[in-house]
């Protein structure tokens, strides 16, 4: 069905994305400038998004003709402060407002990518990544199906890369702002995936030896009383919260075959880089990424003990774990260079990875969640 539709959405994602790559390669273009013009493209792309009757954007959209109509005072009385996530609906009313439900897909893809893409930048920065390696990484994390969960879920990838870019500013650059606290706080108020990366982000703090014991104390004894705060005074949050988790262990029904494959497969590629990055000694020569792998680790961890379950293994191991995989990725990619394939069918990792991501992009553009991305429906 819509099969002209999808080639064209495909054909005109895989082109942005080859012409980026290229450009990054092999010119001497500014590598900021290229990533933004490309996370441009990708909220044009996300402005002319269709999706199907019953994808998660259709039913925001119906929802957002519904919050049109509402003023604020009555909207935020009704529906913002009996909800659990008052900042996604807080975010749906203000487009609504607009009178153009399509920039929602814009705004999602602007930040998320925003986000991302400083991360990965920066990373690429800090440990002295060529362009040619910077290029092959960007390739392997567009591959995934994380675009349509941008531009089609786009709550759960607010979510997810303002955490993640409060982790690598804390536990990479060592900077900690107060923009970080307000980014959390949205997160947590956006999805639960924002609480359950919250809880990770003190997980890695309370684990990180490097800090001093008293400062851990107090940052443990910190996120306690807040949680006791919000426990007294928004009970119903916890509750339906828990409601939530005891849903998706035991109650979950839906499941994707295909995304289920494209998971397998980012599962094999984080162990192959976490090998090559041990192979290479990496780890002692970028300590400042320690705490950052360790995040990395621990979704991929949850991934498989909850491999079960279909959203929970589809969030963490086909979107967490593979953003921050990245500099992980880059610095593999980056010292690998110095060595030589030693036997006759070994390839070199940069060869590797690119024949990796070219699988999964194939897979994820026929069978993924990649292959619904179409921008009209011809009647």
């Amino acid at each position: 069905m819509y099969l002209l539709e999808r080639l064209f959405g495909i054909a005109a994602y895989v082109y942005m994305l080859g012409m980026a790559c290229v450009l990054i390669a092999f010119t001497k273009v500014n590598i900021k400038t290229v990533l933004r013009l490309y996370i441009a493209g990708l909220c044009v792309m996300g402005f002319f998004y269709t999706p199907s009757a019953t994808g998660d954007l259709h039913r925001i959209y119906e929802a957002m003709d519904w919050y049109a109509t509402m003023d604020l005072g009555h909207f935020f009385e009704e529906l913002v402060v009996t909800s659990t996530v008052p900042a996604s609906r807080l975010l749906f009313w203000a487009v609504a407002k607009t009178g153009v439900n399509r920039l929602l897909p814009v705004v999602s893809a602007a930040v998320c990518y925003g986000l991302i893409f400083s991360t990965v930048d920066k990373s690429r920065q800090l440990c002295n990544i060529s362009r040619q390696n910077f290029a092959i990484a960007l390739f392997v994390l567009m591959t995934t199906s994380i675009y349509i969960s941008v531009v089609g879920g786009v709550r759960m990838m607010l979510a997810m890369s303002m955490v993640v870019y409060c982790f690598f500013r804390e536990t990479v650059e060592h900077k900690f702002r107060l923009h970080h606290v307000i980014l959390y706080l949205i997160a947590v108020l956006m999805h639960n995936m924002g609480v359950v990366m919250l809880v990770m982000r003190l997980v890695a703090i309370v684990l990180d030896g490097s800090k001093k014991l008293w400062l851990r104390l107090s940052i443990v004894a910190a996120a306690m009383a807040a949680a006791a705060v919000v426990l007294v005074r928004y009970g119903f949050f916890v509750t339906a919260l828990l409601s939530k988790i005891y849903a998706y262990l035991f109650e979950e029904s839906h499941s994707d075959t295909w995304e289920y494959i494209i998971g397998m497969l980012l599962l094999a590629g984080v162990v192959m880089v976490f090998v090559k990055y041990r192979a290479c000694g990496c780890p002692g020569k970028y300590p400042a990424l320690k705490e950052f792998n360790f995040c990395m680790h621990l979704s991929t961890v949850l991934g498989m003990v909850f491999c079960f379950v279909f959203t929970i293994f589809y969030r963490f191991v086909g979107h967490l774990t593979p953003i921050l995989a990245m500099p992980m990725l880059m610095s593999a990619l980056q010292e690998s260079e110095e060595e030589r394939p030693r036997g006759a069918v070994q390839i070199p990792f940069r060869m590797a990875a690119l024949l990796y991501g070219c699988i999964v992009l194939i897979i994820s553009c026929t069978r993924g969640s990649l292959s619904s991305l179409k921008f009209f429906v011809l009647s």
